[in-house]
């Protein structure tokens, strides 16, 4: 690819995020036409160069990280893979790798973004899916990568870091657990999870964290036997409805096996050629739009410690929503 089209894809892709930090009800117009201009003239250096752009906005600012792996997976769809070479979804996936791969070396110099690099992660593991024939599912080893990141944050009980494996948690725990269990490797059986809230519990009983935080941490094991906050009867959300690629063999390991392809033909859109936007569940199972999720998970972040049970939220939280609603359906 020449120099100038390399800067015009990268040049939209700036564009594209500052637009989507501020104006998230742009997505489809705006991820649309970066898709557009990546696939005039896709080579690997250029889906690489978007592929880092759009981790590392997603690790430093918060605002966009649930953007970025929605983005993350609406351009693994339909982005067009490269003559030769890797798709924008296989480069994704090993950046991801490579920066999980760091986190045991800079975890004692720089644990904020290790912190942002994982909650980047839970969402875009909530966000990526393939099939598997005519079942939708996610990436174990995404996963697998989330709660091996959460737990090394529990070894380095900062309040901070108790903070993120709360949040992480209370977000994707459900899904973490769901796909843990049902992996090909596991038997039923969920190490990761069961040794992350062994964590959980030991700290939540060490007399050297603050009582607050010690009363956090304690609530998420009554959490997760309460199946989540999705009762009794509830069910593991599936994954997003988003056009998804299907690969033939997915990766199913730690270090990913960038030797998967995919079909960039089998990208679907809905009526009005736009990719459908996805489901996202509340901590009950109601069914919520991208834009209620995004506020909701903004507000969770914002607060001091959204240390409150799964099937309530605070006072101010609540009425902020319900305005939000409201303007929602004026539209």
């Amino acid at each position: 690819m020449s120099s100038n089209a390399s800067y015009s894809a990268e040049a939209a892709l700036s564009e594209t995020i500052g637009t989507l930090t501020y104006s998230p009800g742009m997505f489809d117009v705006s991820a649309g036409h970066l898709a557009d201009i990546i696939n005039a003239n896709p080579d690997r250096d250029s889906l690489e160069k978007i592929a880092d752009i759009i981790v590392e906005t997603s690790i430093r600012e918060i605002n966009f990280r649930y953007t970025g792996a929605r983005l993350c997976h609406y351009l693994s769809a339909l982005v067009t893979s490269p003559t030769e070479g890797q798709g924008f979804r296989d480069i994704l996936l090993k950046r991801c790798t490579d920066e999980h791969a760091k986190l045991h070396d800079i975890i004692k110099t720089n644990v904020v973004r290790v912190r942002a690099f994982t909650s980047f992660l839970a969402d875009l593991f909530l966000q990526l899916s393939y099939f598997v024939g005519d079942v939708q599912r996610r990436y174990t080893f995404l996963g697998e990568a989330v709660l091996k990141s959460l737990q090394k944050l529990s070894e380095f009980r900062e309040k901070e870091n108790l903070k993120c494996i709360a949040q992480t948690l209370k977000m994707a725990g459900s899904v973490l657990e769901y796909e843990e269990k049902n992996s090909e490797s596991s038997d039923g059986k969920t190490p990761l999870i069961d040794k992350l809230m062994d964590s959980v519990i030991e700290t939540s009983k060490d007399p050297n964290v603050e009582p607050h935080i010690a009363t956090m941490m304690g609530k998420l094991p009554d959490l997760r036997q309460a199946n989540w906050g999705l009762g009794a009867n509830g069910q593991v959300p599936v994954p997003p409805p988003h056009p998804v690629p299907t690969y033939s063999a997915p990766p199913n390991t730690a270090v990913y096996n960038s030797s998967s392809s995919y079909n960039h033909n089998n990208v679907t859109k809905n009526g009005n050629n736009q990719v459908d936007a996805g489901t996202f569940y509340a901590p009950d199972g109601t069914e919520l739009t991208p834009e209620e999720y995004e506020f909701m998970n903004a507000q969770i972040e914002d607060s001091e410690l959204a240390d409150f049970p799964s099937e309530e939220m605070p006072e101010d939280i609540e009425k902020a929503y319900e305005e939000f609603l409201n303007s929602q359906n004026k539209r």
